[in-house]
């Protein structure tokens, strides 16, 4: 969950892309992230960093994606769609790198209700991808957010359809779990960065992201990042790490680090 005022001073001192759900944002918000971030090298010039869904009902729902000042001359973004639902659940963005290929960039939130809540928001997001895919071609993808779901649990060979339409989702569109792939450890330098920004990075060997306040409910990894396959056999290094919960949310934050021998 995002308080989008308690969150700025974390984004102005972040040098991460930042995916984050359940955010709540209506179009003053909006506008007061984007005013406040929006400062160029180059004087009277501002540049849009937040894309955001926006909806007049704040009590849940939402994404928003963040790019700092530091991809100002890597990463334009060409295109973004929407989830224009009264309750929005997704948003990407189609990126262009400097001298490298298009890539999408997807921020989910998936349900916190029942199964079949669950599997209408997968179906509209599936349909999502095929439209923006077949409009700008094959890109790498990179998703991340607060999917709602059991992630360890999407590879098991007895599931409910909810589970077996994102399951579908990642093998329509070659995806991969960052976490099944990654080393789990931070460097000297994540922790130096993090702690600028008043995080605090840690090491879950489950990679346990939610912990439930109700009694008898067990942690889970509902939250993480999935990656075209494509990308992953350009990547050198891949490291993953957590964060403990920020004051304004209540899931650990997911980190994930690479280099990778694409252009851009």
């Amino acid at each position: 969950m995002l308080q989008s005022y308690g969150y700025l001073t974390l984004l102005k001192k972040s040098g991460e892309i930042t995916f984050i759900s359940d955010s709540r944002i209506d179009e003053k918000k909006l506008l007061f992230l984007n005013n406040a971030l929006s400062k160029s090298e180059k004087t009277g010039i501002q540049k849009t960093r937040v894309y955001s869904t926006t909806s007049q009902n704040n009590k849940t729902g939402g994404v928003t994606i963040y790019l700092p000042s530091c991809f100002d001359n890597i990463i334009k973004v060409l295109y973004q769609s929407k989830d224009n639902s009264e309750i929005p659940r997704y948003l990407s963005l189609v990126c262009k790198l400097t001298g490298g290929p298009n890539i999408i960039l997807s921020a989910v939130y998936g349900s916190p209700q029942n199964a079949k809540e669950k599997l209408k928001v997968w179906k509209r997001y599936h349909e999502h991808m095929q439209v923006l895919t077949s409009k700008f071609g094959s890109c790498p993808l990179i998703v991340a957010g607060d999917w709602n779901q059991k992630l360890d649990l999407i590879s098991e060979s007895v599931i409910t359809p909810n589970e077996v339409c994102l399951k579908t989702i990642i093998q329509d569109f070659d995806l991969c779990d960052f976490y099944q792939i990654s080393t789990h450890e931070f460097s000297k330098n994540d922790k130096i960065r993090l702690e600028r920004q008043g995080q605090i990075p840690c090491i879950n060997t489950l990679g346990n992201t939610f912990y439930p306040k109700i009694t008898g409910n067990r942690p889970s990894r509902i939250d993480g990042v999935l990656l075209s396959n494509s990308l992953l056999s350009n990547m050198i290094q891949k490291n993953l790490f957590l964060s403990n919960e920020h004051p304004s949310a209540d899931h650990k934050s997911v980190h994930i680090t690479f280099t990778w021998s694409l252009c851009g």
